[in-house]
């Protein structure tokens, strides 16, 4: 969280991290409260003005998220590396996507 804090990729403020899993079982961390609200439906009763706004929303931050510079924001050896069935992992492993065959014309 602290390594986004600084882009803008909406993050609420990271208050504590407790790493002592002797606490509550599990490590943990407390952040700051955001406003805003938590959609646990598919946007039930949401007119189609709210969806769009939703929607424009969830692709302003996605964005966003696409142009973090891992390097720069410290994150370059967060997370596991993506083993594909190739065997490849990192910048390899884009090998393994494949273009959408072409539908038959008959």
């Amino acid at each position: 969280m602290h390594a986004l804090a600084e882009t803008d990729v909406p993050v609420a403020r990271l208050l504590t991290l407790c790493g002592d899993e002797g606490v509550i079982g599990r490590s943990f961390y407390v952040m700051g409260f955001v406003e805003g609200r938590v959609l646990w439906d598919p946007l039930p009763g949401i007119t189609p003005a709210e969806r769009a706004t939703i929607y424009d929303e969830t692709n302003r931050v996605i964005a966003a998220l696409h142009t973090v510079n891992v390097e720069a924001a410290g994150l370059s050896t967060y997370g596991k590396p993506a083993i594909t069935s190739s065997g490849k992992s990192g910048a390899g492993a884009s090998s393994t996507w494949h273009p959408k065959p072409k539908r038959s014309t008959r």
